[in-house]
């Protein structure tokens, strides 16, 4: 299997860690990039040209510098051991000197970039590496690029993310806390590491961030890529579905309500605060479906996040036990301390992220609660939110949106069944029951309420 290029490139490497389809896709992946410039085809190798015309920005040139190693051309042997190490697992590489050392594909590719590759694997050397603010953002720029389409796309992120390594007010850091600091939030660095390198030379079809149906008034690519980073479930989500924003669907919570109910896929709420003249991007994220009750539902995977201008996920698994990861009620009662909004972390009296009914005067923020990690959501000076947008975005197939039509559909049966049995009970006379049975039938009012809000969303749809 794999026929000459197969055996070529087995015979020129020793024994890499592939096996005969992936050494073919190697030696094709070489050729296509030796014929972007004329002196690597001509004599069938790879020069700066060609690899900085194959990748973005200033990988390629970094990756020639490290595969070259001085000399000046790359060979299909050298190519062949090199991309063992970007895309297999740390065993015995072809590259012995490699084969001692402990590190991931992220400190691989920043000993790439930072043209350090001699301190691999070398904690004590990390710690003497010092990173300015400047640095750390070409990083962090470099590490976004490699996730997005088009690499302007990654400016705002990369930034988000430089403000999350560096301390407040600090001009620098070691290459060890530029490490920590990352792993820390972005989870799956090192898989989209691997998945970047695996697309671009043996050409699998892996993404790592998820396409939007339609542009967002908060979010761009880089920004959903740092998210994706933090939580399996958006990055390896089929696309990203705008189910409800402000600016189209208004500022009413029932609106909101209506587009998470039935809606069985993760969601992601993003919110923009502004105040001072100063903007804040923060939200949450949800794998669970939205079912409305008097309680707390959901799981670990929930966290908060803030975004913009720094970014930080605020996980449960980093909290200090409590369960309290999602609440949504819709009802309003009376004297009771089951609210109408929406909810994360915290308790009935005082919830971590609250969503009122009314969006844009009753939501707040706190920094501290038992269920996620402690932290701001916004500058520590905002309590409570002024909520300029809201965006809530789905990470379904379009089998989610398909079955909540089909919900829509039997909720407007269901409530006009009760409305239907509601009439026939009491012969319409609206009188007695408003005077008589007022906090009987509110629940029956109520669901007058309900049919008519879903009539009129069922209309405009």
């Amino acid at each position: 299997m794999g026929g000459k290029n197969a055996k070529d490139a087995k015979a020129t490497a020793g024994r890499p860690d592939f096996n005969d389809r992936e050494l073919t896709r190697l030696a094709e992946t070489f050729r296509a990039i030796s014929a972007l410039d004329d002196e690597a085809r001509r004599t069938q190798t790879l020069n700066r040209k060609a690899l900085a015309s194959y990748f973005k920005g200033d990988l390629g040139g970094c990756l020639f510098e490290w595969m070259a190693h001085g000399a000046p051309a790359v060979t299909l042997d050298v190519f062949v051991a090199y991309t063992e190490l970007l895309l297999k697992e740390p065993m015995r590489y072809v590259k012995s000197e490699y084969s001692d050392k402990s590190f991931d594909k992220l400190e691989l590719v920043i000993a790439i970039i930072l043209k350090t590759p001699t301190i691999l694997g070398d904690r004590e050397a990390y710690s003497q590496v010092h990173l300015s603010a400047s640095d750390v953002n070409k990083l962090t720029f470099g590490l976004i690029g490699l996730l997005v389409e088009r690499e302007e796309k990654a400016e705002k992120a990369a930034q988000a993310l430089t403000a999350r390594i560096l301390d407040e007010g600090s001009k620098e850091t070691t290459l060890d806390t530029f490490f920590s600091r990352l792993r820390a939030e972005l989870l799956l660095i090192n898989i989209a590491v691997r998945r970047f390198f695996a697309k671009k030379l043996l050409g699998e079809q892996a993404t790592s961030v998820p396409p939007m149906d339609r542009p967002s008034n908060l979010l761009d690519e880089g920004l959903l890529a740092l998210l994706a980073l933090s939580n399996g479930s958006i990055a390896n989500a089929p696309k990203a579905t705008l189910l409800f924003s402000t600016l189209s669907h208004g500022t009413s919570f029932n609106r909101l309500a209506y587009a998470l109910r039935g809606y069985n896929a993760p969601t992601l709420f993003v919110l923009k605060h502004t105040e001072g003249g100063h903007s804040y991007l923060l939200g949450a994220f949800t794998k669970d479906q939205w079912e409305e009750a008097l309680a707390y539902a959901g799981k670990p995977e929930t966290f908060l996040f803030s975004l913009w201008p720094r970014y930080k996920p605020f996980f449960a698994f980093k909290g200090r036990g409590a369960a309290n990861y999602t609440y949504f009620n819709t009802k309003k009662l009376e004297r009771s301390k089951y609210k109408q909004g929406l909810g994360f972390g915290g308790n009935f009296e005082r919830y971590r992220l609250w969503i009122d009914d009314e969006l844009e005067s009753g939501s707040y923020i706190q920094p501290d609660d038992e269920t996620y990690e402690v932290g701001f959501l916004a500058d520590p000076s905002v309590e409570k939110l002024k909520l300029e947008v809201v965006e809530v975005w789905g990470f379904g197939d379009d089998s989610a949106i398909e079955g909540r039509e089909v919900f829509r559909q039997q909720e407007l049966e269901e409530v006009e069944r009760r409305r239907k049995v509601d009439r026939k009970a009491f012969g319409g006379t609206g009188f007695d029951k408003d005077i008589f049975f007022e906090k009987t039938f509110a629940g029956a009012r109520q669901g007058h309420e309900d049919v008519d809000f879903l009539k009129s969303e069922a209309q405009q749809k």
